[in-house]
Parts: structure tokens; sequence; C-alpha cells
């Protein structure tokens, strides 16, 4: 995917360096390859050097302690889907905002969503940012 972001560019193909790779081989793609494509194509722009780095590709890494406690978590008793996926989204947009600093742009870079697409779903979840509870 590296080689055609790089050809589209009209510039040489970038390293990904040993631990870059290693994290987007942990990170669950379920059938969403738009997703990686645009993961990779923001490492792309941010390369230096001709080698993307860990922090090129913005994701939220989980220590060890945390990727027990990502697992998806089972229902509550009597929790039915719709408020289940509710409680799963707003989890994940909270730890998104904090792992930002409560930068809405750098949050929804994160989860690789438009900034648009971010602010529509703590509008729709009633998450105030730090800077909307004036």
């Amino acid at each position: 995917m590296l080689e055609n972001i790089a050809s589209n560019y009209q510039q040489p193909v970038p390293t990904l360096q040993e631990t870059a790779l290693e994290a987007l081989q942990r990170r669950p793609f379920p059938g969403n390859m738009r997703e990686l494509e645009n993961i990779l194509e923001r490492t792309f722009t941010l390369c230096e050097n001709g080698i993307n780095t860990l922090d090129d590709l913005g994701l939220l890494e989980l220590s060890p302690s945390q990727e027990s406690s990502a697992a998806p978590q089972e229902p509550m008793s009597g929790e039915n889907l719709e408020d289940y996926l509710v409680r799963i989204e707003k989890d994940i947009l909270l730890q998104a905002l904090e792992k930002a600093g409560d930068n809405k742009t750098s949050a929804a870079s994160l989860l690789g969503i438009s900034f648009r697409s971010f602010r529509y779903r703590l509008d729709k979840l009633s998450i105030a940012g730090k800077d909307d509870d004036k």
C-alpha cells in the first residue's frame, strides 16, 4: 500500500520502522482497509528521511496492562445491544480525547476519522469537551 501512495505523489517509497510495522500488525482492521490506507497516507506525509516511525502512525498504543481491558467488554446484565454499543463508543471517544490531551482534531486523527465525524459522535453521545463548558 505504501508503494501505491508513494507513486501517487511521485516520491520514493519510505521504509516502515520495525516498531511501526509491529504496531500495525497488532492493530485489528476487521474488513476496514480504508482505515489502514488513511493511517499509511497520513504516515507518508509525516515521513522524514525516508523512514516512517511509530510516532508517525499516530495510533493509540496500549500498554500491556491496558490490552486486557481493551478487549470488547461484555454487555451488562439486561443491557440491550444499542446501549452496549453506545457505551463502547463513548469509552473509545473518551480514551482518544484523554490520549490527545482533549484536542479534538488529534483525537479524531488517532481514531482515523474526520474531525467532523468525531464532533458529530461527541454531540450524539452528549460528551462535552473542556472548551465546550462555556
